[in-house]
């Protein structure tokens, strides 16, 4: 019995992106990740990574500046002398 005369209003996609929804969201995630590919030379992975062991530092009160400080008010007391710093 041909699959017509069972279910006569189905529809059958023969494009594999309209049955699965990874190829079909591909265009949506590589505009996503193009801007994210990551940092190209070693100097700049090594001042984002010692940027972010700075603000860690600063937000878990192992600087001076916010030992006394309550967590989370800790960054915004030190970022005006960070900036400054800059």
């Amino acid at each position: 019995m041909p699959q017509r005369e069972v279910l006569p209003d189905v529809g059958h996609g023969c494009s594999k992106d309209l049955s699965n929804g990874l190829e079909r969201d591909h265009c949506r995630l590589k505009q996503r990740l193009k801007p994210m590919r990551g940092v190209k030379c070693n100097v700049s992975a090594d001042i984002l990574g010692r940027g972010h062991a700075l603000i860690q530092n600063v937000r878990s009160g192992f600087s001076m500046v916010t030992e006394s400080v309550p967590r989370d008010l800790r960054l915004a007391v030190a970022w005006p002398q960070l900036a400054r710093m800059i």
